[in-house]
């Protein structure tokens, strides 16, 4: 290889590590630009404050009346039993269930995959009908 080969083919390399770091440095910036920002902090602060909530209001009970299971306002489920295999299946595949169920553990809702695949069925076979 020549000298004007070699030259070429350091600057080649050397521009390569640079536009690498470069790219390194732009995806530090836009992850540090959106870690903790905006409405994160705004929905972590909205389900503490649901769950606190719900926590107090379990407490707020007498013992032998506390079931760690609910909703808040009435409206946010909320389960803080032990996840069971049966919990489990009942949340997450329950084809005669609602689409959105109470999450297994915790304050919030759980997609119901069995319905969801219920409701693709149905849409497939109205589909197919319609076609014919």
């Amino acid at each position: 290889m020549s000298k004007k080969e070699s030259a070429v083919a350091d600057t080649s390399a050397q521009s390569s590590r640079e536009a690498k770091a470069q790219r390194v440095a732009k995806a530090k910036r836009v992850a540090k630009a959106h870690c903790g920002h905006g409405p994160n902090k705004l929905v972590i602060a909205a389900v503490a404050g649901l769950a606190i909530t719900a926590v107090v209001s379990e407490l707020a009970k007498p013992a032998e009346e506390r079931t760690w299971t609910g909703f808040v306002a009435k409206v946010v489920p909320y389960d803080f039993t032990v996840p069971t295999v049966d919990k489990i299946k009942a949340r997450l595949w329950n084809p005669e269930g609602p689409v959105l169920g109470p999450h297994i553990f915790g304050i919030g809702w759980t997609p119901n995959f069995g319905r969801l695949a219920q409701e693709a069925k149905h849409l497939a076979e109205d589909a197919a009908a319609a076609t014919n």
